[in-house]
């Protein structure tokens, strides 16, 4: 748990496991392997020509690596105002991300917001709500540019043992501050606005594909999504995709079950390249 809040639960032959017990559990059958790993790396360019990794480390400097398969599990990312369409009005401090905001909650143990306000109403957004009230927020309003949550019913249900946001349907939002968020303006209408205190905001949910290093590659994509001619294969041979890279919302246990089939198409694959 975090902050009173299940991250997520896994049913493994009849047992329950929550999150970091099954992350504990796939750390020691790493430690099994001979794969060699490297933390604190960042992957600054591709070359899909020579099946090359550029990266920086603290420990590396700047390095290049070759690789006969080449797997993408770089995960997903929420969409930037920008990108969102519907968010307006000034970028004060306390404007939080998702994982911005988990890092405070978890890895530093602060409570940054009393009074929330959080745009989007998807599973993400729902889970935010959840963390900041078990952490001693109060219930924090919730806008999305819907009539209803895109959160079911069941699941809201579920999240309300830790929260019960307050719900506004909007045309769109303005956020308000100068040097710190102090409010959201809503549109409800044709020139109809209302003002709703809150003392930051958290920008939730609408995952889409963390793809730059694909893109910049030149492997095919629609946009931003890659597109997979096979599940998990790339337009290029020898490279493959996984998890929440591949695109939209994916649950831990999917990306878990689709990083196993990633990494079986890579295997095979370097069978037939051992065998050619």
């Amino acid at each position: 748990k975090r902050g009173g809040v299940p991250t997520f639960l896994v049913l493994s032959r009849g047992q329950i496991l929550f999150g970091k017990q099954f992350v504990e559990r796939l750390n020691r059958k790493l430690d099994r392997t001979a794969a060699d790993i490297q933390l604190e790396c960042q992957v600054v360019e591709v070359n899909r020509t020579s099946n090359s990794l550029t990266l920086v480390s603290p420990a590396l400097g700047k390095t290049e690596v070759t690789a006969d398969a080449v797997i993408f599990a770089s995960g997903a990312r929420e969409k930037t105002r920008s990108e969102r369409g519907w968010i307006a009005g000034r970028r004060p401090a306390r404007e939080f991300y998702t994982m911005q905001l988990l890092q405070l909650l978890d890895g530093c143990h602060a409570l940054p917001l009393e009074h929330p306000a959080i745009l989007g109403s998807d599973l993400i957004a729902y889970s935010a709500a959840a963390k900041l009230g078990a952490a001693g927020s109060a219930e924090p309003s919730m806008f999305d540019r819907f009539a209803r949550p895109k959160v079911g019913f069941v699941q809201r249900r579920y999240f309300a043992k830790w929260t019960r946001p307050v719900w506004h349907a909007s045309k769109g939002v303005a956020i308000e501050g100068d040097r710190s968020a102090t409010a959201v303006i809503q549109t409800v209408g044709k020139g109809i606005t209302q003002s709703h205190p809150c003392d930051g905001v958290v920008i939730s949910g609408e995952l889409v594909s963390n793809s730059e290093l694909i893109v910049a590659a030149g492997l095919d994509a629609a946009g931003r999504t890659p597109i997979c001619d096979r599940r998990n294969v790339l337009s290029e041979s020898g490279w493959f995709i996984a998890g929440g890279a591949i695109g939209g919302f994916r649950g831990a246990d999917w990306c878990y079950r689709d990083g196993r089939r990633a990494g079986a198409k890579a295997a095979a694959y370097l069978q037939r390249l051992s065998r050619s």
